[in-house]
């Protein structure tokens, strides 16, 4: 049976990712530019406003002009890519055109990966090679399908199992690390507009402009800390729970997942509005 994969939404769709870092910094821009011109005796000077507005238009445009130039030199090609593993071989599909490689093909398979992080497989074959990276969604199922046809085929050899299971766990890790990204992306926007809009509010309340910058750049990189630890966490649970022997890897534990980010976005959120009272 035919398995095709593709790569991940923001890199086939990365308009909703490039809107998304222009929203975090017109939330970011605004929530200082009003704490700012509070401490300023000259607040309703349509000068004053006239250059914060251009400023930020300046900047938004300047953005804007990038991510497209981004989009037409790197991120455009990721539409095309794909990969399919069928019972003859492997269609590799990119920009340039499709690559067959059947699996008697192939050569050898070498993993060049960073542990929980990234990494890639190359696949070494008789006209050339691929390269497949962790931003292929599904690469840890692609991972032990392609294991599978080539056991089938006697050619185990072409690959180091211990260097295979250890980019397996990367890749699994990988799939679920970008769901719940995906699913827990609009709860991570609201956390920080909400950090964002306590600062807003009690800004006159805080004592010098540096520190009052220093908590608004908080505010926005502060929730991505308890969302790394949880990351780590997870990773580590899977890489526990992972079976050599037979290349598999747990399911998701929503459940747990979900305590996890109860436990730890409260204990920042503790520390947050400590820190908001002694700074203050």
């Amino acid at each position: 049976m035919e398995e095709k994969y593709i790569y991940r939404k923001y890199l086939r769709k990365p308009a909703k990712f490039f809107l998304f870092i222009e929203f975090m910094f017109i939330i970011s821009y605004a929530t200082v530019s009003l704490g700012l011109a509070s401490r300023v005796k000259t607040t309703n000077s349509p000068t004053l406003w006239s250059i914060i507005l251009g400023v930020g238009i300046g900047i938004i445009v300047l953005l804007s002009l990038e991510f497209l130039f981004i989009y037409l030199v790197m991120y455009r090609k990721f539409k095309k890519i794909n990969v399919t593993l069928t019972e003859e071989g492997i269609v590799y599909n990119n920009i340039k055109g499709e690559t067959r490689i059947p699996y008697e093909n192939i050569q050898a398979l070498k993993f060049p990966s960073i542990k929980y992080t990234g990494g890639w497989v190359k696949i070494i074959h008789i006209n050339g090679n691929i390269r497949l990276t962790v931003v292929l969604e599904n690469i840890g199922d692609m991972l032990t399908a392609l294991k599978e046809s080539l056991d089938k085929r006697n050619m185990s050899t072409v690959y180091n199992e211990k260097k295979m299971y250890s980019f397996f766990k990367t890749a699994k890790y990988s799939d679920n690390s970008w769901e719940r990204i995906y699913e827990n992306i609009k709860f991570f926007i609201v956390y920080i507009v909400l950090n964002l809009g306590v600062i807003a509010i009690f800004s006159r309340y805080f004592t010098t402009t540096p520190i009052y910058i220093f908590l608004v750049i908080g505010s926005i990189l502060g929730p991505f800390i308890p969302y790394l630890i949880s990351e780590i966490i997870l990773g580590r649970k899977l890489a526990k729970g992972s079976f050599k022997n037979c290349f598999s890897a747990p399911e998701r534990d929503k459940p747990f997942e979900n305590k996890l980010y109860k436990w730890l976005f409260g204990i920042y959120m503790i520390i947050y509005c400590m820190l908001l009272i002694i700074l203050k």
